[in-house]
């Protein structure tokens, strides 16, 4: 008897051990993630264009409570009710910048601690469903293996550390979706609908994240039929439906100014165009290789891209045969497969905007695939030298990861932090002035009356004159940096040059000051007379 308990003992405490090996891992890889994304947040990447865009929101939200943007006043009550994008990042960001102040480290941190939230889910969604070890293996995967080219933004090509640090809703919709997975499995392993509501209600707030977090809701449907659960598909559309009556209710009350903020987007929205679709398949490519540049050589030093081309679809293959041949492992391989399967083929035919952001929605079920296939000897058995391929595989994937994240050390060190700039800025304005300027640089502005150029523009666009535009937003400084003078210098807007630059001369406008800056470019600073 005294030797059974002694021998059971020592189970445990092995297999404490072997638990505790892969927690060990997923925790180093999070300070990793950690150290990297908490440097610099005001420095690199240089400030994405969206940022002061959707941090304006917040602000209005946390200083009088409206869901608007002060910087497109005068364009369709965009200052009063904002419809441009869903409403729930700006409300967390809110919060953030209600404990923190506002700021772009302030909002930044937010997808930090977002990210870092959707890698702990990955480890435990990994666990629960393969194992620890996988849990562990797909959050390394995550942070330390570069999946994508370099742009402005993205600087080292590994998607959950670039996007981090893009104070953007992108980080939220993974977030929550994957929350609404796991509340989803809970559901599956019990009876009663509560937690099928609530898997519901969390695939619908992902869409109020951004519109394509709606792919959950097919997939956690799919997911259900699947696992015999059919009948409780109403109680997850149900759920998913609830969060969406008051935003429904919020558009329905001002349907004139709905259309005309949504009109810009309306190519994004042909549901009922066939070629739309066919476009939309034709140009997805464009989503997944943004500054990888053209195929050629360079290619052949990207270690990452290529480990991912190879492994991502033997393990989803693979996982596909086990959920539909296996029935012991079936319900945890249907778990991943469905949604990993479903997103590229939604994203491919209903979301036009190819941006590489939104695939933060699929990347912790791609990464749990390939961790599954890693642990799983037998998919690789019939490599030759398998063993020495993978040392030599894992070592160059490595390599190149930690040579992306030396990258934002190298960036930073070069890069003029964003506040600095804008001081620099704040420096031309005179107290309670009207500026115009691009949205970018609302951000440490946010106490002026700061207009986005985009608001005499969408106004051109609807048919009033580019000169009546800007005199309808009467600014006092108008803000010109490297981007807007290439927008009025292409030859396909030769009549708004005209305009723009007629009516500050009518305007006797005199520039009061120039910032030429190595990050953001040349800035000049224009002084409006009347």
């Amino acid at each position: 008897m005294a030797t059974t308990l002694r021998l059971a003992e020592v189970s445990r405490a092995r297999r404490m051990v072997v638990a505790w090996q892969p927690i060990s891992v997923a925790v180093a890889t999070g300070v990793i993630f950690l150290f990297s994304s908490l440097r610099h947040l005001d420095a690199v990447p240089q400030v994405y264009e969206d940022e002061p865009w959707q941090a304006s929101t917040a602000y209005k939200l946390l200083t009088s409570g409206v869901f608007g943007s002060d910087l497109f006043a005068g364009f369709h009550n965009m200052d009063q009710r904002y419809y441009g994008f869903m409403p729930l990042h700006p409300f967390v960001l809110a919060a953030v910048f209600r404990v923190l102040g506002p700021g772009l480290a302030q909002a930044r941190l937010e997808t930090v601690a977002l990210t870092a939230l959707t890698l702990a889910l990955t480890f435990g969604l990994g666990w629960r469903l393969f194992g620890a070890w996988v849990g562990a293996l797909a959050v390394a995967l995550l942070v330390l293996v570069r999946w994508t080219g370099l742009t402005y933004v993205q600087l080292t090509g590994i998607p959950a550390v670039d996007f981090a640090r893009i104070a953007r809703y992108d980080p939220l919709v993974p977030a929550i979706g994957l929350g609404a997975l796991d509340v989803y499995l809970s559901a599956r392993a019990r009876r009663g609908p509560s937690l099928y509501l609530l898997a519901g209600v969390l695939a619908g707030l992902a869409g109020l994240a951004h519109v394509y977090g709606l792919f959950w809701v097919p997939g956690l449907v799919l997911l259900a039929a699947w696992d015999g659960r059919l009948r409780q598909t109403p109680w997850l559309i149900l759920g998913s439906l609830l969060p969406w009556l008051p935003y429904a209710a919020y558009v329905l009350v001002d349907l004139p100014d709905w259309r005309g903020q949504t009109a810009i987007y309306a190519s994004r929205f042909e549901l009922l165009n066939p070629a739309w679709y066919l476009d939309n398949v034709l140009q997805e490519y464009h989503r997944y290789g943004p500054g990888l540049g053209p195929p050629g050589l360079g290619w052949a030093a990207r270690p990452g891209v290529w480990f991912l081309l190879i492994a991502l679809p033997a393990t989803l293959i693979a996982l596909a045969r086990q959920a539909l041949f296996k029935s012991g492992a079936a319900a945890a391989a249907r778990a991943v497969v469905v949604p990993a399967l479903l997103f590229p083929i939604l994203f491919a035919l209903f979301i036009k905007l190819k941006l590489v952001n939104y695939t933060l929605i699929e990347l912790p079920l791609f990464s749990i695939a390939i961790a599954w296939g890693i642990t799983r000897p037998r998919l690789w058995s019939r490599i030759p030298a398998r063993s020495l391929l993978a040392t030599i595989c894992c070592a160059a994937v490595l390599f190149e990861g930690a040579a992306s994240l030396a990258r934002l050390e190298q960036a930073a060190a070069v890069s003029t932090p964003y506040p600095t700039f804008v001081s620099e800025i704040r420096a031309y304005l005179p107290p309670g002035a009207r500026v115009l300027g691009l949205h970018s640089y609302w951000l440490g502005l946010e106490d002026f009356d700061y207009r986005s150029f985009l608001v005499p523009l969408n106004l051109a666009d609807e048919g009033l004159p580019l000169d009546q535009a800007l005199s309808r937003v009467a600014p006092d400084i108008v803000l010109l940096d490297a981007r807007m003078r290439a927008y009025f210098d292409a030859p396909e807007v030769q009549a708004d040059h005209d305009r723009f630059y007629g009516w500050l001369t009518q305007h006797t406008a005199q520039v009061i000051g120039r910032i030429d800056d190595p990050t953001y470019g040349l800035m000049e600073v224009y002084r409006v007379g009347r």
